[in-house]
């Protein structure tokens, strides 16, 4: 698996650890209808939810989703339901476009055939999968995951959305940052396995400004 994915891996174990909050693995499991300890199996790796289920715990501690999705992609937000909340294809389609499935699969490190699976419903799509496709789309996973939690109980993508938002403060400041933003966002040079190198450059080029 290419660097970022294994980033994306390990907040999503974040994620559904944040979700969760002070209730106890077994107690929230049983609380969201299953009989075994998922919780425990899902943020240890062992084997992860569908997104569309993430998107309905959040719902049952609490989280406004419909408005989390508002606020994050108003236009693609009233293709997912309540209702049916395991239901993401719609959304992610939405979200899709008229945008090359062949393209964001690559930006992705997904197959085209995973792509095409997704948007069209013919799987439900485990959650690191979908939080792949969706920054591979969108360029902004960390504005999604910080609409359902804390971003910084996602410690795995906290530090780039710091980079991120960095970057779009320099975009008013120097022209040279608006290149740098292209370089590093959907389609760049910065996406698959050289994202944590883009981090690392990102990073230095930001403390840089900031001593000016």
């Amino acid at each position: 698996m290419f660097e970022f994915g294994v980033v994306v891996e390990e907040a999503a174990r974040q994620l559904l650890r944040a979700i969760r909050g002070r209730r106890s693995q077994i107690a929230f499991s049983r609380w969201l209808g299953y009989k075994g300890n998922v919780a425990a199996k899902w943020e240890a790796g062992k084997r992860y939810p569908v997104f569309g289920e993430v998107l309905r715990a959040a719902a049952r501690v609490g989280v406004d989703v419909p408005g989390a999705l508002q606020r994050f992609h108003a236009p693609s937000a009233g293709a997912w339901s309540s209702e049916a909340p395991q239901e993401v294809s719609t959304w992610l389609a939405a979200m899709l476009g008229s945008t090359s499935q062949t393209m964001v699969a690559e930006r992705a490190g997904l197959s085209r055939q995973q792509v095409g699976r997704l948007v069209s419903g013919r799987s439900l799509g485990h959650l690191p999968e979908v939080m792949l496709l969706i920054d591979a789309m969108t360029g902004r996973l960390p504005d999604l995951i910080g609409e359902l939690v804390p971003i910084d109980e996602v410690p795995a993508l906290a530090r780039e959305a710091n980079i991120r938002h960095a970057l779009a403060r320099l975009a008013f400041a120097h022209p040279w940052s608006s290149a740098a933003q292209a370089w590093l966002g959907p389609g760049g040079a910065c996406h698959g396995e050289r994202r944590l190198r883009c981090w690392r450059r990102a990073s230095v080029s930001t403390r840089s400004w900031r001593r000016r």
